[in-house]
């Protein structure tokens, strides 16, 4: 589900492969989503604060194990909040329990192509997710193998193994989602975690939290 760390950044969400650049250039009108994925990965010393996010709920409208595409809507400001957090340069992130994959109702294929336009319609917005982690189990998966993990939110392994890949400092981090699982998985990981109230917009949720950790006023 997520792969080591090296100089060699690899897509989730395409089959193309790039370099880590020092001094990446971004174009908002690139159609080379992988270079957009990947720019914020350049190779640094430091490690950076990031914000990480629940999907469902919190970022996107929950309609109930969503994973076709064309159930895909934003929740209120988030479009805004993202245009805002890349001009911050900010890293994003996603961690998402789906376990619907462990009980049959949706593929891997199915998460990686809404995936994939999720992080298209971020780009039309004006801004980019920087990676995305799914965890695909679920307690009452049909197959026993996939019941128990060491991923499912609220551990933290997730957030742990993107800081790992991206040198996020997880100290210095945030962690936004709708659900206890969401606060626990970012406290247990060590990062500041705020429960975000579904359906209320979110530039004006974040505003503060911004400021506080990351000296950025949002407008």
């Amino acid at each position: 589900m997520l792969r080591e760390p090296s100089d060699i950044k690899e897509c989730e969400y395409c089959e193309e492969t790039i370099e880590k650049a020092a001094q990446p250039q971004y174009n908002q009108n690139s159609s080379d989503l992988c270079q957009l994925y990947n720019a914020i990965g350049r190779a640094s010393s430091i490690m950076r604060p990031a914000i990480f996010f629940d999907r469902d709920n919190t970022l996107t409208i929950d309609k109930g194990y969503c994973h076709k595409i064309e159930d895909f809507a934003w929740m209120p400001e988030v479009e805004a909040a993202l245009q805002q957090l890349h001009q911050a340069e900010i890293p994003i992130f996603i961690v998402t329990n789906q376990g619907g994959i462990a009980q049959q109702i949706f593929s891997h294929n199915d998460m990686t192509a809404f995936h994939h336009h999720l992080c298209k319609q971020a780009i039309a917005a004006g801004s980019y997710i920087t990676d995305i982690a799914y965890c695909p189990h679920h307690p009452k998966a049909t197959d026993p193998a996939a019941r128990t993990c060491e991923c499912r939110k609220p551990a933290p392994t997730m957030l742990q193994q993107l800081a790992t890949k991206w040198d996020i400092s997880l100290a210095h981090s945030v962690m936004i989602g709708d659900r206890s699982s969401d606060i626990l998985a970012g406290q247990y990981a060590g990062c500041h975690s705020y429960l975000y109230e579904p359906h209320s917009d979110m530039t004006r949720f974040l505003a503060p939290i911004i400021a506080a950790h990351f000296g950025v006023t949002l407008l």
